[in-house]
């Protein structure tokens, strides 16, 4: 996983170490004319930041099967009514269902990057995206 575990349980996705890895991962595929690196960019930049599995039903956290991921952390499950102590290290969508809704979610703030002015009339929440796009070549 790419990211950090905050004291309340929300996971942080470090987007800067998600970016490096695509950059290099999509490095073959450059001159590919179905490859659109802008786009990648801007739904990297419209998925959420942070997610709380304790407070948005649509995550769950992932356990460490070892034990020994020196990023996992603490945390509690429900098994038969008491609580257990288990090492996380990360977070997934709860389901393909929840998985659907951020897809679409992110969909929507990048069509909404790229065509703003249909996007006001369309979105009242004015979806911003910000920041390079992948493959830019700038550590910005």
């Amino acid at each position: 996983m790419v990211g950090s575990f905050e004291n309340d349980g929300s996971f942080v996705f470090d987007k800067k170490a998600v970016i490096a890895q695509l950059d290099q991962r999509l490095a073959p595929f450059r001159l590919c004319p179905a490859l659109e690196v802008r786009y990648v960019g801007q739904a990297l930049r419209a998925f959420p930041a942070r997610v709380n599995p304790k407070v948005n039903r649509d995550w769950r956290y992932v356990e460490d099967p070892t034990g020994k991921d020196p990023g996992a952390v603490t945390a509690l499950r429900r098994e038969a009514g008491a609580a257990v102590e288990v090492k996380v290290r990360g977070v997934v969508p709860a389901s393909p269902e929840a998985a659907e809704r951020t897809a679409q979610a992110v969909r929507r703030a990048v069509a909404a990057a790229q065509n703003p002015a249909a996007a006001e009339k369309t979105d009242p929440g004015g979806a911003v995206v910000e920041g390079r796009p992948v493959g830019s070549g700038s550590q910005s």
